[in-house]
């Protein structure tokens, strides 16, 4: 190979022409690189030949992609596509081509990425051409988890936990996205219920945690714990106590469990007996929960 490819995933929006992709793509050609454009990755189908087309470039690449590196790389080991040592940069962090170009220079200086210098002919002032390859197909906007899997600990809680059958365990336990298009767009529960932030769903805007951003990783707080009891209805393993039933009031002054987030009884129940426990209403949460089971089994 001449010189590094630099491969341009685009836009969310395919159909209106991007500018700082535009701007990169000729500058990169300009300077001699070959650059592969196309569509943007999270979008792209299960089964597309794209896929295939990656796993044969990526060896001496840079990757500019409309996401953050740590989904990116994962989604690509999604696809057994290895991505160890590729170099992703986010487009979102850069306001012009230039800047862009700019990076790709610096890394190669510091020796983080293939130098870009590489495909120059011996004694010529300025570089030949690259070439641009375009490879399109239709995408439709997609919602669906990504699993950073040196983070995950296969604990199961996001197969217990999802509404809508996206995860699914193999022989061994091991959870998969087997159905990501079964994904409730917008819906990032799983994510927020995961013990060990391994969970990430790459486009939700409003928590960089959720959507992978660098250095960030959700913290498990006791809204999203218990909010995991109350979808399972499985036992709190530290306090015993179920959905739909708290201690009483009499009891309810020991604190929160630091478990499920419950009021949790100001004195330990006995070995094998279940805490003391009166029945109420399901609060907002569990209430939504339940319609949004209930609106499931309608499905055809």
């Amino acid at each position: 190979m001449s010189g590094p490819w630099i491969i341009v995933s685009g836009h969310a929006t395919p159909d209106a022409p991007n500018a700082l992709e535009e701007g990169v793509l000729a500058r990169c050609r300009d300077r001699g690189w070959n650059c592969l454009s196309i569509p943007h990755l999270y979008h792209m189908g299960e089964s597309s030949d794209i896929w295939s087309t990656l796993a044969k470039r990526l060896e001496n690449a840079v990757l500019l992609c409309w996401l953050h590196p740590r989904p990116a790389q994962w989604l690509l080991r999604r696809h057994q596509i290895a991505a160890d040592g590729l170099t992703i940069l986010n487009l979102s962090n850069f306001a012009d081509a230039d800047s862009v170009v700019s990076a790709i220079i610096d890394m190669a200086q510091d020796g983080r990425q293939p130098r870009p210098e590489a495909g120059r002919p011996a004694g010529a002032s300025e570089p030949a051409p690259g070439t641009i390859e375009p490879l399109r197909e239709s995408t439709h906007p997609r919602w669906y988890p990504i699993i950073d899997a040196s983070r995950c600990v296969h604990c199961g809680h996001c197969f217990q936990f999802c509404l809508f059958g996206v995860y699914e365990l193999d022989g061994q336990d091991i959870v998969a996205v087997r159905n990501p298009d079964q994904c409730k767009p917008g819906c990032p529960a799983c994510s927020r219920i995961c013990p060990q932030s391994a969970i990430m769903f790459p486009l939700h805007r409003n928590d960089p945690a959720i959507a992978g951003a660098p250095g960030q990783f959700v913290v498990l707080d006791a809204a999203a714990r218990k909010m995991f009891y109350s979808r399972t209805r499985q036992p709190c393993p530290l306090c015993g106590q179920t959905a739909g039933s708290r201690p009483s009031a009499a009891l309810s002054a020991g604190g929160l469990c630091a478990e499920c987030g419950r009021p949790r009884p100001l004195k330990s129940p006995a070995a094998g007996a279940a805490p003391t426990v009166v029945p109420v209403p399901f609060d907002d949460l569990d209430d939504l929960i339940d319609r949004l089971d209930q609106q499931t089994q309608r499905r055809p």
